[in-house]
């Protein structure tokens, strides 16, 4: 890891991660698309000119039920962004979700694991009490590496588990991946030069 930039080191004292602004951005725009969805839709099927509805007050109650509904997926998005957060400093790893906060003393940890999927993965922290997830999808991808850099330095290594696996597939710079994308590329060359004059020879055959 000496290879990655230094910037990690800023989180020693502690530092803030929050969810990226297109979530307020995505709820809110959702939110009121699928109320004016929701007014629109039961206001005509109560008022039901033409007669189109059969049942023009449980049409409306319908329309308005499944409308609301999606706008209460679009009101969590803005929940969540106002109260989600993780904490990160040399001694603790703090979660805050909607409804409750998880903490890990990084000293307690007695293992930690690297999932890489889906995808950019995530951290699992557990200790005597319990476990606590990071989750590197809901950040920005700077913020991803630098998260990722500080708590591989700063666990000890025989705690880790998946690390490998998790480097090849999530660290741009990592020689993990660079090995997996040359095996990958080399593959693909064997499979041009011998798949290659079978689909010519089938695309020029004139029986």
């Amino acid at each position: 890891m000496a290879h990655y930039p230094i910037f990690a080191r800023s989180i020693q004292q502690g530092k803030e991660f929050r969810l990226p602004a297109v979530y307020l951005v995505f709820g809110i725009g959702s939110t009121t698309s699928f109320l004016i969805a929701a007014a629109t839709s039961s206001i005509t099927a109560l008022s039901n000119l033409g007669g189109s509805f059969r049942y023009p007050v449980p049409t409306a109650i319908g329309f308005g039920c499944f409308w609301f509904s999606l706008a209460c997926i679009g009101g969590s998005l803005i929940l969540a962004y106002w109260r989600v957060r993780l904490f990160v400093s040399a001694q603790v790893v703090r979660t805050t979700g909607c409804f409750r906060t998880r903490e890990v003393q990084l000293a307690d940890v007695v293992r930690a694991e690297w999932k890489s999927w889906p995808k950019r993965g995530y951290l699992v922290l557990h200790d005597h009490a319990g476990q606590l997830v990071v989750d590197f999808n809901s950040f920005c991808g700077a913020e991803q590496l630098e998260l990722i850099v500080f708590l591989r330095e700063r666990l000890d290594e025989h705690l880790q588990e998946g690390w490998e696996r998790f480097q090849s597939r999530q660290i741009p710079q990592s020689k993990a991946l660079q090995r997996k994308r040359d095996r990958e590329r080399r593959l693909s060359h064997w499979l041009m030069l011998i798949l290659g004059p079978v689909v010519i020879g089938i695309g020029t055959w004139d029986p």
